[in-house]
């Protein structure tokens, strides 16, 4: 991890550093399971993935599955 990211990561709030090493400790990761995982409310967790993801630490793609599809979260 650059010194940049940590700086980054040090600035956000306790619920985005939880989402942060959720994600960091388990890998990819759906919102349910990032939810279930932290304990965090559905907002919070989708605020805190909000602010990881425009500060460039986490990154959202389609996982296509039977059902219908969805994101699925992973560090960068």
């Amino acid at each position: 991890m650059v010194s940049d990211q940590k700086t980054v990561i040090a600035d956000l709030p306790p619920s985005s550093k939880l989402v942060y090493y959720v994600l960091k400790n388990e890998g990819e990761m759906t919102k349910r399971q990032i939810i279930a995982e932290s304990r965090l409310s559905e907002q919070t967790t989708r605020l805190g993935l909000e602010r990881l993801e425009s500060s460039n630490i986490v990154v959202r793609e389609t996982a296509n599955t039977s059902e219908k599809p969805r994101g699925v979260y992973s560090l960068v």
